[in-house]
């Protein structure tokens, strides 16, 4: 009986507060995002991020990896509705566009949130922004920014547009 309450009450919890607290499930690419410059969704996974050869640069993770164009987001939380409590972002070689912390959310009452992210850089080149937050409705509560290599364009310390909220620290 005692175990059967417990559910319920995390069940309503997760009902009322429109949230989807999630267990890191595999990363996403989406190729449609940002008129086709494409986006990974970590998911709340642990990825790194290298450049292979022949293929071009390879998102890799626990079980899985994935090639993405040099125009792509990498996003460590997810989208709408969606909660992790912690994700590791680790570039080594290769090019992106973008490492944003959190994830990203075009949904007001349904933000995408991230507890504590963290984003490393080995090598490799971001040619726009590294990002400690996420994008519009969207929070991460705790973000550490460690650069021990590579070229960033830009660092953002904070999240973009409608941001909840964000800390973020960064150390190089």
């Amino acid at each position: 009986m005692k175990k059967i309450f417990v559910l319920l009450t995390i069940l309503c919890v997760a009902v009322f507060t429109n949230i989807t607290c999630l267990a890191a499930t595999g990363p996403e690419y989406d190729a449609t995002f940002n008129n086709g410059k494409g986006a990974l969704y970590a998911n709340g996974r642990n990825i790194t991020i290298t450049e292979d050869e022949t293929l071009g640069t390879v998102v890799t993770w626990d079980g899985g990896s994935q090639v993405v164009p040099d125009t792509v987001t990498i996003f460590g939380g997810g989208t709408a509705r969606t909660s992790y409590e912690e994700v590791k972002i680790t570039m080594e070689s290769g090019t992106v566009d973008s490492i944003v912390a959190g994830g990203v959310s075009t949904v007001e009452n349904s933000p995408a949130n991230v507890n504590n992210s963290e984003i490393i850089l080995n090598g490799g080149t971001v040619s726009n922004k590294l990002v400690g937050g996420g994008y519009l409705y969207s929070s991460v509560d705790n973000a550490k920014i460690t650069m021990n290599g590579g070229t960033v364009s830009c660092i953002n310390g904070g999240g973009f547009a409608s941001v909840l909220r964000t800390t973020s620290r960064f150390r190089r």
